[in-house]
């Protein structure tokens, strides 16, 4: 076998062969496990030992503490005590987080040993694909020990831990983390193969700056954010820079006048909204999900050790309605679009994602036999890759997806100025409680409603005007919903899919169109002439009102060794995270490099001008008004002699303007004369300061908005620095 092989790389088969590919995939898989669990027995041997190291070094300490004793006469006796003070009850405390990390991979790689042998070809691909999430955080730690054992300063590995830990150590695997372009480009690992499709097009650096920009307004310490928002102006902002982004130039004189004037940390927000608009509108989503690199994050992010490969991480993605209207598209050709809402929670948003669907998911989704061959059908038809999609939505996919109809009501009210009464009855059976209801306020309103849409004589109207309470009511007002909007629709539906209303550039561009008050008789005589008994009927317990709340833990099952598996995992990555997030605010200064070291000394100096010596400065003022006799005056003036260096150290002289006369209550002549003469120097040193200040703010600036190297500005800075 060859080194590559032993490492556990992958070579390029052979044999193209289906079951030979499956059998070099597992046999790859099993390389690779041994290695990790090899690594994982030399990673656990190395906990043991530091170990003992720390009860050697608490007992050499003791040693120490009981030979240096208080009375000794050793000339390092000072320095020995403080030492044992400062390491009283030293651990090293990464040891615990990677004795946990190293149970959690071990019993993955056990549970995993368990189903390999009955994975099918796909499974062992997705397994390939996610081999060193469970790997990662172990190392990480390790290398946390291993730089503060040597005391190396370690720039770089702040970077690297910085970001690897800001939005989490864990990759979710979960579908819906594919839902939307927003989800797929704000998340570490979906940023990663967005970046992998465009390598080489010069639009990855775009990926780039959005994720730091994300990851960067996310950051709570101060010293953290400066040295990040420095890395991210230099690199993405700064023009000239290797990875400079394409903004509009008043984007980014705003960004250079904040970054001036300080790390704010909504800095780059527009820039970041800039970019994003940018990608979405060049229909990168669509040729991202058409790539192979889009197969492979599916594979990264699908869960292979639980039952079907719906969601199992707790993670909520945001999802807008262009992500129901693409789905529901694809299922209107198949009768299948009241799955619309199932198919977007459980992560099922894409034709190649759709084809991941299983037979036993499918059983569990559906509620009859007509819909579970429906579906079985529209799975063959994913793998084949022969999926149609409809062109425009129906008035079925909008009276029977929630999310779609919502969003019509929202285009309706946009530009049709004329229903008001129908938007109000809507809204009422949307946000009133029913306990908050009453039979008139709903007969009311419903009779304004259908009134409105010349349909008085509506079934569904009539059907509520028999009903006696508001609980008889209540089944029957999502049926007065679906029947106002059908009716919507009949003047509206040709006019909303030419809008595309659903797509959020296009909502904010919407104007009102007040359109004639006069609206035609409905075009729906299945509804209206649909006999009552038959509506009835159709409120069943489980319509397509109820589908789409179906929730995931109802669909996928996982047996109890597995959920408690993952939540010692979750458990353990949330204190890893926490500890490398917390060692990123220690020794700030090892972070600052070059033009940081500058910057930080700068702003050193001015708070000591600002906040020692003018406050003394005026301390001394009223001190001198108050000066009793000539050898008092004398110990102030030596004391403004060494302001007086101290400036002109810095460049400056202290020349008085104008000789001013101050109100001073003594009574001998000449020592009045030389008070005032003091103040008037006083007030010279005061005025040089605030030069020196106004002249150290400008060089800052400088410092932050150019590329110049900082060795123009290093003499200056010292000689300021030995100054104070």
């Amino acid at each position: 076998m060859s080194d590559k092989k032993k490492r556990g790389f992958k070579n390029e088969p052979t044999d193209t062969s289906s079951s030979s590919n499956l059998v070099y995939d597992k046999q790859f898989c099993e390389i690779f496990k041994k290695n990790v669990l090899n690594l994982v027995n030399d990673l656990k041997t190395l906990k043991e030992t530091m170990k003992t190291a720390e009860a050697l070094i608490h007992s050499i300490n003791d040693q120490i503490s009981a030979i240096y004793s208080n009375d000794g006469d050793s000339i390092i006796q000072d320095e020995v005590q403080q030492f044992l003070s400062s390491t009283e009850g030293i651990s090293f405390k990464t040891i615990p987080l990677i004795q946990n990390e190293l149970f959690c991979c071990e019993s993955f790689y056990k549970e995993l040993s368990k189903k390999l042998p009955r994975m099918s070809n796909e499974q062992i691909q997705c397994i390939a694909n996610q081999r060193y999430d469970m790997l990662d955080p172990i190392i990480l730690l390790y290398m946390k020990l291993v730089v503060n054992l040597t005391g190396e300063k370690a720039v770089s590995f702040k970077g690297l831990m910085y970001n690897a830990v800001q939005d989490g150590l864990s990759i979710p695997k979960t579908l819906k983390l594919l839902t939307t372009f927003k989800s797929i480009v704000e998340s570490r690992i979906g940023s990663l193969y967005l970046e992998k499709y465009l390598k080489g097009t010069g639009e990855e650096r775009n990926v780039q700056f959005f994720r730091s920009a994300f990851i960067y307004a996310k950051i709570k310490t101060a010293n953290v954010r400066e040295w990040v928002c420095r890395k991210i102006y230099e690199e993405f902002i700064s023009v000239g820079s290797e990875k400079e982004i394409s903004i509009t130039q008043p984007i980014r004189n705003r960004i250079i006048v904040q970054y001036a004037q300080g790390c704010d940390k909504n800095i780059f927000e527009e820039a970041k909204n800039y970019v994003f608009q940018e990608m979405n509108s060049k229909n990168l989503f669509e040729r991202f999900q058409a790539s192979p690199c889009f197969k492979e994050l599916i594979c990264r992010v699908t869960p292979v050790l639980v039952d079907g490969v719906s969601a199992t991480d707790p993670i909520e993605i945001p999802c807008e309605e262009e992500t129901f209207v693409r789905v529901a598209k694809y299922l209107i050709p198949y009768n299948l679009v009241s799955y619309t809402e199932v198919f977007v929670r459980l992560g099922y948003t894409t034709p190649q994602i759709m084809s991941l669907l299983t037979e036993k998911e499918v059983d569990k989704l559906t509620t009859n036999d007509v819909d579970r061959g429906r579906l079985k059908e529209f799975c063959e038809i994913c793998k084949e890759n022969k999926l149609e999609q409809s062109k425009a939505l129906t008035k079925e996919a909008i009276t029977k997806v929630p999310t779609i109809q919502e969003n019509f009501i929202k285009y309706a009210e946009h530009t049709n100025g004329n229903i008001k009464n129908t938007l109000a009855f809507l809204n009422y059976i949307k946000n009133t409680e029913p306990q908050q209801m009453t039979v008139s306020q709903i007969l009311t309103r419903a009779e304004m409603a259908f009134v409105e849409l010349k349909s008085k004589h509506h079934v569904a109207y009539r059907l509520l005007k028999k009903c006696d309470d508001v609980q008889e009511m209540q089944p029957l007002l999502p049926q007065c919903q679906n029947a106002l909007v059908s009716l919507l629709l009949d003047e509206q539906l040709e006019e909303y899919n030419v809008s595309n209303f659903w797509k959020p550039q296009t909502r904010s561009n919407a104007k009102v169109q007040k359109q004639s008050s006069k609206v035609k008789l409905s075009k729906t005589p299945e509804l209206i002439n649909e006999p009552e008994e038959q509506i009835k009927r159709s409120i069943t317990p489980l319509g397509s009102e109820s589908l789409h709340n179906i929730m995931v833990d109802d669909i996928v099952g996982e047996d109890e060794d597995i959920k408690s598996t993952n939540f010692l995992v979750a458990s353990c990555r949330r204190a890893t995270e926490k500890d490398l997030r917390l060692s990123l605010q220690y020794n700030p200064e090892d972070n600052i490099i070059g033009s940081q070291k500058t910057e930080t000394k700068i702003n050193q100096i001015i708070t000591k001008i600002k906040g020692i010596i003018l406050p003394k400065l005026s301390k001394m003022k009223t001190q001198l008004l108050n000066t009793s006799c000539q050898k008092e005056l004398d110990l102030y003036n030596r004391i403004l002699a060494n302001f007086v260096e101290f400036v002109h150290m810095l460049g400056e002289e202290v020349n008085p303007l104008e000789n001013k006369n101050f109100n001073i209550k003594i009574a001998d002549g000449s020592l009045r004369t030389n008070v005032i003469v003091s103040l008037n120097q006083l007030d010279a040193i005061q005025v040089s300061c605030d030069t020196i200040l106004h002249e150290l703010n400008s060089l800052l600036v400088q410092i932050r908005t150019t590329n110049t190297t900082v060795v123009k500005y290093q003499n200056v800075v010292q000689r300021i620095s030995d100054a104070l």
